[in-house]
């Protein structure tokens, strides 16, 4: 039996839709003014990726404004403290070597590509933590997510990502504090909004299970199809191989270490820290070259001055269409009320399909919505 293939909105960003665009052109025009804004003037020129990020016929501006339900204003504070952080924090100088040590038993790693779909794999498994140094569990974190994201920028035809968290072996004893939680919640929801295509809960508790349960019939069908909860059989052509083959494909065993061997208690399943640092140190290596090659270029053609920010009104490689108007909630000029938010604010965050995008912490008790154990990608 071949699986069928998973769902468009976890897989890409959807196109926008008349009234996106519009929205998208007023924020662009923000965030250069704030930019060349004396305030911030000259502080991001050695981003080496700015100019991915701000590329018209990128996806940042259609996955900001989402975030945010379309409220332009709210769109523009968080897009503007998403680069204010990155000039602060300055991710692209983290380097392999500085954070091998926080690596070694592959509690966060790029499992690969998955092969359905081509979609990155970002691997948790919080039993195997072995540092009690926040910062530089951030700073490894920070790492990988960039290297996601990078993957899901550059491939036009994705933008999202796969998140498998192994909870087999789950133990409160084992679970990050409340401070790491925050940061790694903060991290995902707040620099990188809109790239979540799935969420898979790798055999959770029973306790856990039952709460997911619970509280699923609360969801909207969008959010609950992100969410999966893997338990029961696993073995080839049961109900839940075909499930995750249909999701990340034939090797996604592999990708995700999922019932694969472990080299010791605490390594995380199926990882193989030489190998799997070898090629991380090669992907970083081809990033510095693709550095180097931008700073000349950037130095030779602005004569080491200032970036001049490109203002378009337009957005050129998300095209209208009414697949993307129905997902919205229709056109402008459709019969349906758009479910963008008005540029006021006050409008409630929801996802790009007009649902509540929410994903809830499995080490916190669940709560109502306005908790921080709920957060949303």
């Amino acid at each position: 039996m071949t699986p069928a293939g998973d769902l468009e909105y976890t897989v890409k960003t959807l196109p926008a839709s008349a009234e996106e665009i519009a929205r998208c052109g007023t924020l662009r025009r923000r965030v250069h003014e704030w930019l060349a804004s004396p305030d911030r003037d000259g502080k991001h020129d050695d981003d080496p990726e700015l100019d991915e990020i701000l590329d018209p016929s990128g996806d940042a501006w259609i996955r900001f404004l989402r975030a945010r339900n379309g409220n332009v204003d709210k769109a523009f504070k968080m897009m503007s403290n998403h680069l204010a952080w990155r000039c602060d924090y300055r991710p692209w100088t983290i380097t392999p070597a500085e954070i091998e040590h926080q690596n070694v038993t592959g509690k966060v790693r790029m499992g690969g590509l998955d092969s359905r779909d081509g979609r990155p794999v970002l691997v948790f498994d919080d039993s195997k933590e072995n540092s009690k140094d926040h910062e530089m569990q951030l700073r490894s974190l920070v790492y990988h997510v960039c290297r996601v994201d990078r993957a899901c920028r550059r491939n036009p035809n994705l933008g999202k990502y796969l998140l498998f968290i192994h909870l087999r072996d789950f133990k409160l004893s084992k679970a990050p504090g409340r401070k790491q939680s925050t940061n790694t919640l903060s991290l995902l929801q707040d620099q990188f909004p809109e790239r979540l295509g799935r969420a898979i809960l790798y055999k959770p508790p029973t306790v856990f299970a039952a709460m997911l349960s619970m509280v699923k019939p609360f969801m909207t069908e969008v959010t609950r199809n992100k969410i999966i909860a893997v338990t029961g059989n696993i073995d080839a052509g049961s109900k839940n191989d075909l499930k995750m083959r249909g999701i990340a494909g034939d090797d996604w065993r592999e990708l995700t270490g999922a019932t694969m061997p472990q080299s010791s208690p605490e390594i995380s399943p199926g990882y193989d820290h030489a190998h799997a640092w070898a090629e991380v140190v090669r992907e970083h290596e081809e990033e510095e070259e693709r550095r180097r090659a931008w700073a000349e270029s950037h130095a030779a053609g602005r004569g080491g001055g200032n970036r001049e920010f490109a203002r378009s009104d337009s957005v050129s490689s998300m095209d209208v269409s009414n697949k993307a108007a129905a997902v919205v909630g229709g056109s402008a000029g459709g019969k349906k009320k758009s479910k963008l938010a008005p540029e006021e604010p006050g409008s409630r965050r929801t996802s790009c399909d007009g649902s509540v995008d929410v994903f809830f912490d499995a080490k916190e008790t669940i709560r109502p919505v306005k908790s921080k154990s709920w957060f949303g990608f």
